[in-house]
């Protein structure tokens, strides 16, 4: 896995730690950047700027006070 970029880590784990969602992934209010520092093997302030990014990609979206993952469209 630590072959994978940054953001690829993220999503994959956030989507393993997620439930499935007519809009996407929905991700536990849990799930912070600590916890996956720990297992995407980086530093929190690494994966709070690649969160930033993936936000700003609309990959990561918020709705009705949960985030969600969206689907790859492909």
């Amino acid at each position: 896995m630590l072959t994978k970029n940054i953001r690829d880590r993220v999503l994959d784990v956030m989507k393993r730690f997620s439930k499935k969602h007519p809009d996407g992934y929905m991700v536990p209010k849990r799930v912070n950047s600590l916890l996956l520092s720990k297992c995407c093997q980086a530093t929190p302030a690494t994966i709070k700027k690649a969160l930033l990014d993936l936000k700003h990609e609309k990959r990561i979206i918020k709705k009705e006070q949960h985030l969600f993952i969206q689907e790859e469209m492909t």
